[in-house]
C-alpha cells in the first residue's frame, strides 16, 4: 500500500514537473510537529506526498463521506512562473480564477499558490517599471489572497541555491510553509473522519450495520504509518481486532453476526498469514469488495499487525502475539463452523508460523533473542503438534 498523501498541482505544467520531484524528497527530510486536537499529546511526524497533475475526478470536496481518508487529495496547489504584468492579465488571472471556482464548488478550501520566480525567464527587451505592488506576485495575493494571503508564495531561482542566498530562503519558506499548511489541513479532516468511526461503532448494533465499512473507515491506519506513527496505527488495527473477537463472543449469547455473513463462506484456500506487501493489498481488495472468506479477514489484520510491528522493531511481539492468534483462529473457525478442505486448518496454521517467522528473522536483534527464542520455540511446538 502506497501511504503517501497525493497532492494535484495545477496551472504551468512544465513548472510543477519539473519542480515536483525535488519537493517530494525535501518535504520529509525533517521532521515536523503536528498538535492533535482533544488535548492530545503532539507527536513528531514525517510527510510523504506525492504531486499528481490535477484533474477532475480528483477534486473531490466531501471528503467526510469518504469510504477511506488515505490517499484522498484534500490539498491543492497553483504553480506558475508568470513574471509580466500584461500575460497575468490576459491568461493567468482567468486560469487561477476558473481553479479556484472548481475548489470553491466543492467546498475546497486548502490550496496554495507558488510563482517561481527565474530572473533569466522575463520575457521582452524592454526595461520593466516595477511601480509599488505593481508585480505579477502582488497583484495575485491582491486578486486571490483575501485572508489567505499566506497560502500565496514565492519560489525564487529555484536551481540556482549555490549561488543565491535567496533561493535557498525561498525554498526553506515554501517547504515550511507547506508542512504547515498541510498538517493544518490533515487534522481538521481527520478529525472528522475520527468522528465518523465513533459513531458507526456506537451503531453497531443496528441491523443494517456493516463491518465493511467500519473496517475501511477504520484504516486511518494508513495514514498513520505514512507519518512514522507506528504505534497509532497499530492501535488501529487492534481495536479492529478486538471488536470481531468481541462479536463472537457475544453470538454465542444470541447477537448476530449478519455484519460479517458475507465472510463466512466456505474457505477453499489454506494460504497463511501473507507478509508481502502484494498478497496483503490483494486481500484487502477481497475485503472490500467482500469477496473474501473468514480467514482471509482475520490473516489480512494479523499481516498487517505484524508489519506495523516490525516498523516498531518487536519482532518478539509478533511471536508472541501469533501463538495467541493461532489459538483464537481455531477457536472461531469452530464456533462460526467455517467449512474448510480436509486438512486445511493445520495447513493454513503452519504456512502463517514458517510466512511469520522468515519475516521475523530479518528484523531479529541480539537484545530481543531470550524472549524471542521462548515464544518461536513455543510456536514450533504448536506446528509439530498440528
Amino acid at each position: 500500500m502506497n501511504t503517501v498523501l497525493f497532492l494535484p498541482g495545477h496551472g504551468d505544467k512544465h513548472v510543477y514537473t519539473e519542480l515536483n520531484p525535488e519537493l517530494e524528497k525535501r518535504l520529509p527530510e525533517t521532521a515536523t510537529e503536528w498538535r492533535r486536537s482533544f488535548g492530545r499529546p503532539p507527536k513528531t511526524v514525517r510527510l510523504k506526498a506525492r504531486f499528481v497533475r490535477l484533474h477532475d475526478s480528483l477534486l473531490v470536496g466531501n471528503i467526510e463521506n469518504a469510504s477511506s481518508l488515505h490517499r484522498q487529495p484534500f490539498f491543492h496547489m497553483f504553480w506558475t512562473d508568470c513574471q509580466d504584468t500584461d500575460e497575468y492579465k490576459n491568461n493567468l488571472k482567468n486560469s487561477v480564477a476558473e481553479w479556484q471556482q472548481k475548489l470553491q464548488d466543492r467546498g475546497i478550501i486548502d490550496w496554495l499558490i507558488v510563482q517561481v520566480v527565474v530572473q533569466d525567464a522575463v520575457k521582452g527587451n524592454k526595461p520593466k517599471l516595477q511601480f509599488p505592488r505593481g508585480s505579477v506576485f502582488d497583484k495575485i495575493k491582491s486578486d486571490f489572497g483575501g485572508k489567505s494571503s499566506d497560502r500565496i508564495i514565492q519560489l525564487w531561482e529555484p536551481f540556482k541555491e549555490g549561488v543565491s542566498t535567496r533561493s535557498v530562503e525561498s525554498w526553506q519558506s515554501l517547504v515550511t510553509k507547506l508542512r504547515q499548511l498541510l498538517l493544518i489541513s490533515f487534522n481538521r479532516h481527520l478529525g472528522k473522519f475520527e468522528d465518523r468511526v465513533r459513531a458507526l461503532r456506537e451503531r453497531r448494533t443496528e441491523p443494517m450495520w456493516s463491518f465493511t465499512t467500519y473496517f475501511l473507515l477504520h484504516e486511518l491506519a494508513f495514514v498513520f504509518e505514512m507519518m512514522g506513527l507506528y504505534e497509532e496505527a497499530l492501535i488501529q488495527y487492534d481495536e479492529i481486532d478486538a471488536l470481531l473477537t468481541q462479536m463472537i463472543i457475544n453470538s454465542k449469547f444470541g447477537e448476530p453476526l449478519t455484519c460479517i455473513d458475507i465472510f463466512l463462506r466456505e474457505s477453499k484456500c489454506c494460504d497463511g498469514v501473507p507478509m508481502a506487501q502484494r498478497q496483503q493489498e490483494y486481500l484487502r481488495v477481497l475485503i472490500k469488495t467482500q469477496d473474501a472468506t473468514f480467514i482471509d479477514l482475520r490473516n489480512y489484520l494479523f499481516a498487517r499487525q505484524c508489519k506495523l510491528l516490525l516498523l516498531l522493531r518487536r519482532p518478539w511481539e509478533i511471536a508472541l502475539r501469533m501463538l495467541d492468534f493461532l489459538h483464537n483462529l481455531v477457536h472461531e473457525i469452530k464456533t462460526l463452523k467455517v467449512v474448510m478442505p480436509s486438512g486445511g486448518e493445520a495447513c493454513c496454521i503452519i504456512l502463517s508460523i514458517l510466512e511469520v517467522l522468515r519475516a521475523c528473522r530479518a528484523h531479529n536483534d541480539d537484545e530481543d533473542s531470550m524472549s524471542y527464542s521462548l515464544h518461536v520455540a513455543l510456536l514450533y511446538q504448536y506446528a509439530k503438534k498440528k
